[in-house]
Formats: structure tokens, sequence, C-alpha cells
């Protein structure tokens, strides 16, 4: 797997990958809660904003685990990382917090940080199921998995 910060390669077991879901998850919900002003509509960017790079691992841990086809992975990898690349450092506080709300609001419908909360939560909660069932699959169908494939018999035209 990839990360985010160096581009290198780090060695991370599909549990680990998913440990590191949960634990972003909670980061950003934390974030959320904190910069939230106890659900307040006016504080949505600055909990967006606050939570970005949060939801930006999250979802970058995802995808390394193969879960990058679920569109809201994807979606929300985008928002997160143009915010965390693109608005953070550039302006006043409140500036990136209007331009992280911008940016969230052109894919999500959010009116407040508990919505915001809830997105991720749904793609939290998404990421784990797909986990889960892919786990499941694999651990069903792995005497099909590991056995080689027959040898195709061929014919000899020479005879």
């Amino acid at each position: 797997m990839v990360g985010l910060q160096g581009g290198g390669k780090i060695n991370m077991t599909q549990a680990d990958a998913l440990n590191a879901v949960n634990e972003h998850m909670g980061d950003a919900l934390k974030e959320i809660e904190r910069h939230g002003h106890g659900n307040d509509p006016n504080h949505l960017g600055e909990a967006i904003f606050k939570a970005a790079k949060y939801m930006w691992r999250m979802t970058d841990a995802a995808k390394n685990m193969g879960h990058g086809g679920l569109a809201e992975v994807q979606k929300l990898y985008d928002v997160a990382r143009k915010i965390a690349e693109e608005v953070k450092g550039s302006g006043d506080p409140s500036e990136q917090e209007q331009a992280s709300l911008m940016i969230f609001l052109e894919k999500f419908d959010a009116t407040s940080p508990q919505d915001l909360a809830e997105i991720v939560i749904r793609i939290g909660t998404r990421i784990g199921n797909a986990h889960h069932l892919m786990q499941k699959f694999n651990e069903e169908h792995s005497d099909r998995l590991t056995q080689a494939t027959p040898a195709k018999k061929t014919i000899n035209s020479n005879m």
C-alpha cells in the first residue's frame, strides 16, 4: 500500500487498513464535533475544513483496500484531498472554511455539522461492509481461488 504523505510503500494488512479507516473516521467525527459548535449550521465550513485531512486519510485507506470503486469513497477522497492540498494554508481561516464549504457542497448535500457526521459514518460503514463481504467471499471460495487451472490438452497435428 502507498502512504499519503511520503508516497512510499508501506506494509499494511487488510485488517490494519480497516483499523486505519475506523481510526480516521473517529478522528474526523471528533473534529466535526469539536468544530461544529453544537451542530451550528454556521460552523459547517469550519467542521469540513478541520475534518478534511481525516476524511482523506480514511478514504485513502479504503482505496488501498480495494474499495476505491465505491462511488462515495472516491467522491469524498477527491473532495477531502482538494481541501487538504489546495485550501489548507491559503488565506485566512474564514476564507479556508468558506472554500472548504463550497468544495464539499459541490458533491455532497449537507446543511449542518450533523449532516457531515452522518455522511462520514455512512461512508465509513459502507467501507467496513464491503471489506467484510469481500472477506466472507474469499473465505467461502478459498478452495476455488487456490486451485490450479488444469493444463489444456492439445492435439498434435503432425501425426
